[in-house]
């Protein structure tokens, strides 16, 4: 090879490695770190997409999608300060330093403090639980009249109730205490929420119904017609549906998946790759996970799809190349680097 025919080559090479548009290969879970360090970056917590405010639940989702996949977070300390402003005197948090208390946000608080440097003694100085357990008890208990008079007793169950259920106990196993809880009432009106036919009245009361017990160390009456009925609401295309009518949902699934683990009965998902693959279909290339295949991703959603591939112990397909990232290699911009090469080599023919 000719000097002219080296520097043409030298040339095409440099061009293509400096293209604005070529991205080395990169796998899914480092575009995956990339969208949480945008929505990090210069703050002392979490957004949840790019132009949000940061938030305590946007935090926590974030921390715990980086605990489970082994992402160091930056600046630990300047999050737990940011969640000392947003807690209120009552010790509930608001969503930020300026916003009022709420249980909900308060519960996502907790989950959000287990990865950050303060320890179980330290906490329980916050005096999260007192909050918790008293606004929780106001949802969740109300007077039924006895003939001795009114005493508490468990509202009736729905699939609300039953997620503040979930979020109330682990809140306070979390906090190192134990929850206002009658177990016994509690499991005998779950164990009710199955049908005589073993269905339920709907996937979401069907899915709460079943993670709630488990954590209460109970099982349905029927295990295998409950996990009958969640497997009832795969669609086609691997997804979770709460109708069960081809409603492709990120959240369904991530219940539906959640419920089966709970039941122990991942095994029995026929359709586990398609679901692992309808969960990796919903990531942006060098971002997070949306909603769906056309939404914008969150945090949140991306925490939902990071839980439901750790459910399906399915985490390694993360390692795998972000194809789409490095489409600049495969598409028209590298070509302008092949025009030096090109041109030389047709003037050489001429």
């Amino acid at each position: 090879m000719n000097w002219r025919l080296s520097t043409a080559v030298f040339i095409t090479i440099t061009l293509i490695l400096t293209s604005g548009n070529f991205v080395s290969a990169r796998t899914q879970l480092d575009s995956l770190e990339n969208f949480l360090e945008l929505n990090h970056s210069g703050e002392d917590g979490f957004r949840d997409s790019p132009g949000q405010p940061i938030s305590v639940s946007s935090t926590a989702d974030a921390l715990e999608i980086s605990n489970i996949l082994g992402i160091d977070v930056n600046n630990t300390i300047d999050i737990l300060y940011f969640y000392q402003k947003s807690q209120n005197p009552d010790g509930g948090f608001g969503e930020n330093p300026d916003a009022p208390s709420n249980l909900n946000t308060t519960m996502e608080a907790v989950r959000g403090l287990k990865y950050l440097p303060v320890n179980s003694s330290q906490l329980h100085n916050w005096k999260i639980f007192d909050y918790v357990n008293e606004t929780a008890s106001e949802l969740l208990y109300e007077n039924v009249s006895k003939t001795s008079g009114y005493v508490q007793g468990l509202k009736s169950l729905d699939a609300k109730l039953m997620d503040i259920w979930i979020r109330y106990i682990t809140s306070s196993y979390s906090l190192g205490f134990f929850p206002n809880l009658e177990s016994d009432a509690m499991i005998q009106a779950l164990l009710d929420l199955q049908l005589s036919n073993g269905s339920y009245s709907n996937f979401r009361v069907a899915a709460n119904a079943v993670v709630l017990l488990d954590l209460l160390g109970q099982s349905p009456n029927d295990p295998d017609l409950a996990t009958k009925f969640l497997l009832a609401h795969i669609t086609s295309k691997g997804s979770f549906s709460f109708t069960g009518q081809g409603d492709n949902s990120l959240e369904a699934t991530y219940l539906g998946i959640r419920a089966l683990n709970a039941l122990d009965s991942i095994w029995k998902l026929d359709e586990k790759d398609d679901v692992t693959k309808f969960v990796l279909s919903l990531q942006k290339s060098n971002s997070g996970f949306g909603r769906t295949t056309s939404s914008s991703p969150t945090v949140h959603d991306s925490w939902l799809a990071v839980l439901t591939l750790s459910y399906l112990n399915e985490l390694d397909e993360l390692e795998a190349p972000d194809v789409l990232q490095t489409v600049g290699f495969v598409d028209y911009p590298w070509i302008a680097g092949l025009i030096p090469l090109i041109l030389f080599i047709r003037r050489r023919k001429s």
